[in-house]
């Protein structure tokens, strides 16, 4: 394995620089909730906040060989996806909605916790997370973003939810299939030092662009927003 500095392989010093990326990005992404509260701002600090957590963990857990920090990066990922599945959720209507998003938060946690804590399970935890990271996030939570953003009539919510989307499918789809299909560790975590920076990018400039919606509207992400 390539060493960078002596004991330390490549690819964890990577996955820490792409964490600390992450959590760069996820103070200035804080910045910009605080000026607009909306769901979409919300889901995108969650991400960012949760893919700093689960990279950091990573590495940690690859450095210092401790199992159970895999439980924690299974846990941010997790938690991250299910978080943002809260906007595509929203298509539901009340009281299905709620339902639904419950049983999803029931589904996940016992999910969680059986390929952390059941000991014949823990040898699927890096595929599982991988797959829910691809789909939840990449698939699911990505590609509704980018289509909202991309039938927005708003420009705020045009560039921070395509943007936005852009971003999860770079660290959520992107990366772990350049890494599954064999690229080196530089190439799989090249989407992950983008996909924050495309993130606050679009975030910026979509606060930049001065937008205020009408009251009522800062909170809704549905597809004729």
């Amino acid at each position: 394995m390539l060493e960078t500095i002596p004991g330390l392989p490549a690819s964890i010093l990577l996955n820490w620089l792409a964490a600390l990326l992450y959590i760069l990005t996820a103070l200035l992404a804080f910045g910009t909730f605080l000026m607009e509260r909306s769901e979409l701002n919300r889901g995108l600090l969650v991400f960012l906040t949760s893919m700093a957590f689960a990279l950091g963990f990573i590495g940690v857990a690859e450095y210092t060989k401790t199992p159970l920090l895999m439980g924690a990066m299974v846990v941010a990922v997790f938690a991250g996806g299910s978080f943002l599945l809260r906007l595509p959720c929203s298509l539901i209507p009340q009281p299905a909605r709620r339902m639904v998003y419950a049983t999803i938060l029931a589904i996940t946690g016992v999910l969680a916790a059986g390929v952390i804590l059941v000991p014949t399970l823990q040898p699927f935890l890096p595929r599982v997370t991988t797959w829910y990271l691809m789909i939840v996030n990449g698939v699911i939570n990505g590609l509704y973003l980018f289509t909202i953003g991309l039938r927005s009539k708003l420009a705020s919510v045009r560039i921070k939810a395509a943007g936005g989307g852009v971003g999860i499918i770079f660290a959520s789809l992107a990366a772990p299939v350049a890494a599954a299909a064999g690229a080196t560790a530089a190439t799989s975590t090249a989407f992950h030092f983008l996909a924050p920076l495309i993130i606050i990018f679009t975030l910026i400039a979509g606060q930049y662009i001065g937008y205020r919606p009408p009251q009522g509207a800062a909170r809704s992400l549905t597809p004729t927003a």
